[in-house]
């Protein structure tokens, strides 16, 4: 997971530590003044008969191409 904010470097060595602290954590890094990109993604589980297969398809085009 990528957790992008914007502060100072103090603000994020404290968000650092307090990712850390979490136990599912592993590793939190932090990069500073590195340009990125962001995306939203979702997975969702849909139960479709061959009826209805072709417009789920054709609305994942659209949200795709968004």
């Amino acid at each position: 997971m990528t957790i992008v904010a914007h502060t100072d470097a103090k603000g994020a060595h404290r968000l650092e530590a307090s990712l850390e602290k979490l136990v599912d954590v592993l590793l939190a890094k932090t990069f500073p003044s590195v340009p990125c990109s962001n995306a939203i993604w979702a997975l969702i589980k849909v139960a479709a008969d061959q009826q209805s297969r072709p417009h789920l398809m054709d609305l994942l085009k659209y949200f795709a191409d968004a």
